[in-house]
């Protein structure tokens, strides 16, 4: 018993070690591929992708599409500790989706890095296309899933709600206009995600009544 209530201990500070990873790095290399990107750059007028392309940020894309293929290993590590960490308590088909969206969020992200707008814009847009469709059902079902435990701040589980509507309308969006305009919303929809995993990731480590429900 005593084995794997630390066995689940460890499960779950290497899914806090991996949401902050997540946000963490892909924030620092973000802002590492800014500082070089030539001329001016605002989130109005260029997408993120922006940064990730070795012909228009010769010397910072680099940084950028590290930070990604961090980001996305590091989410598909929390998803799976995420799921491993509360099967160990319970069995739940809800946990079977967060499992499945959250992998190919995870490995969306990472394939976007490893097909950059240059020099194959296709390939790019499909896997980062995806991404926005997993934040959908990864967002709706985590927050279904929280909300069945009294120690999570209820602001997690209902900003999920939002998130997931708003990358919905999004999603339809970039369908609809492709990348000629909306670089606002695709920054919106990236870095409050960051924040929502942020949320989470705080949430676990300092409020006592999760701490007591999941340990």
């Amino acid at each position: 018993m005593g084995a794997r209530k630390g066995m689940v201990s460890i499960i779950k500070w290497i899914t806090i070690s991996a949401g902050f990873a997540a946000s963490a790095f892909y924030c620092i290399f973000t802002v590492l591929a800014i500082q070089r990107f030539p001329g001016h750059f605002s989130a109005n007028l260029h997408y993120l992708s922006v940064l990730g392309n070795v012909t228009r940020n010769p010397n910072g894309a680099i940084f950028y599409n590290r930070g990604v293929m961090i980001i996305g290993l590091s989410l598909l590590i929390f998803y799976v500790g995420f799921v491993v960490w509360n099967a160990s308590r319970e069995k739940s088909k809800i946990l079977w989706g967060v499992l499945i969206f959250g992998s190919l969020n995870g490995f969306s992200i990472f394939m976007s890095a490893v097909y950059p707008e240059v020099p194959d814009y296709q390939k790019h847009y499909i896997w980062s296309l995806l991404i926005f469709i997993a934040f959908i059902p990864v967002l709706i079902l985590f927050s279904l899933y929280l909300r069945r435990y009294s120690g999570f701040n209820r602001i997690i589980s209902y900003s999920g709600f939002v998130l997931a509507a708003y990358n919905l309308v999004f999603v339809l969006y970039a369908l609809k206009e492709g990348t000629t305009s909306g670089a606002l919303l695709e920054w919106i929809s990236v870095f409050s995600y960051i924040g929502w995993i942020m949320l989470y990731v705080i949430n676990l480590m300092f409020f006592n009544k999760t701490q007591k429900q999941f340990s």
